[in-house]
């Protein structure tokens, strides 16, 4: 919290389309398997499915230029 914002906003970089995909796929996968175990009454700790779906709408937000509205994105499994 004490450093400057002007150091906090430099260590951001823009990541590549390839890079977002292929951690769109690994919350794809988990976002399966832990509803998968919620149907089937097993524990899937540590995973957290409103976590995991949260993550994976945004990542599925970013790569589709097409949704125009936040609301609008599907995490379909």
């Amino acid at each position: 919290m004490n450093e400057s914002p002007d150091r906090f906003a430099n260590a951001f970089r823009l990541r590549s389309a390839a890079e977002i995909y292929r951690k769109l796929d690994v919350y794809y996968l988990a976002h399966w398997y832990a509803r998968d175990g919620q149907l089937r009454g097993r524990d899937t700790r540590p995973f957290s499915l409103d976590a995991i779906m949260e993550r994976r709408k945004a990542l599925e937000w970013a790569l589709d230029a097409s949704i125009a509205d936040w609301d609008d994105t599907s995490a379909d499994t």
